[in-house]
């Protein structure tokens, strides 16, 4: 059982605060869990969501739930909601900010990078034309700087914004 329980940590992803490790689990990949780091307790904290990121504290996590961005506190369970059809967010150094991007459809080069603050609900465009089929970009450990493709004609740009 541990060894299961551990290889599905492994493959789909996890992270751990002081109480909890929180995955996305591989076989069910619509819903979010965490378990106590000993194996005691594991449960289904949000169906139809997936962790895409935690804050640094682990006390804040974001999750991506098709065009809805959840911020789940997870002492209170108190959830602020952005409904901008806004998917992959990521903390930002400023834990108040996160970054995501926009699916423009029918054009998979043409997606767009919106930055969201939760202090002041102010959505500001990032960067378009970013490319939706590689990589959905990576944040520096710092949380300073964000890396992705950006189509640029006939040709892929690495940025870093």
């Amino acid at each position: 059982m541990k060894r299961i329980l551990l290889l599905l940590l492994v493959t789909s992803g996890f992270s751990q605060t002081a109480e909890w490790i929180y995955y996305n689990n591989a076989g069910d990949t619509n819903s979010a869990y965490r378990i106590k780091p000993d194996g005691t307790e594991n449960e289904l904290i949000m169906e139809n969501a997936v962790i895409s990121d935690i804050s640094e504290d682990g006390l804040k996590i974001l999750f991506d739930t098709n065009g809805i961005i959840l911020l789940v506190d997870t002492e209170s369970m108190d959830t602020l909601t952005v409904d901008n059809d806004g998917i992959n967010p990521r903390f930002t150094s400023d834990e108040n900010v996160i970054i995501y991007y926009k699916y423009m459809i029918g054009n998979p080069e043409g997606d767009q990078l919106y930055k969201y603050s939760f202090l002041d609900s102010l959505e500001t465009l990032i960067a378009d034309s970013c490319h939706r089929y590689i990589q959905n970009g990576i944040m520096s450990p710092n949380k300073q700087q964000f890396v992705f493709f950006q189509s640029n004609q006939d040709s892929l740009d690495v940025v870093i914004a």
